[in-house]
């Protein structure tokens, strides 16, 4: 996933690069553990925040072709 999302950040601007950016964050902070849960659902949480954006502004991009 984190590929990914590198890959991605360096193709975007605005809102979308800094959810990116903010997502690897969280996953280069993470240590996945049992103790870690927490911590986990955040990098979850964050990571469906970027696909959701990634929808929206794939829409307003269709929109304004």
């Amino acid at each position: 996933m984190a590929v990914k999302l590198r890959s991605l950040k360096r193709k975007l601007r605005g809102e979308q690069k800094r959810s990116v950016k903010r997502a690897l964050l969280y996953i280069d902070q993470c240590d996945v553990s049992v103790q870690n849960e927490e911590h986990v659902r955040l990098v979850y949480v964050e990571i469906v925040k970027v696909i959701e954006e990634l929808k929206d502004y794939q829409k307003d991009l269709d929109w304004e072709m």
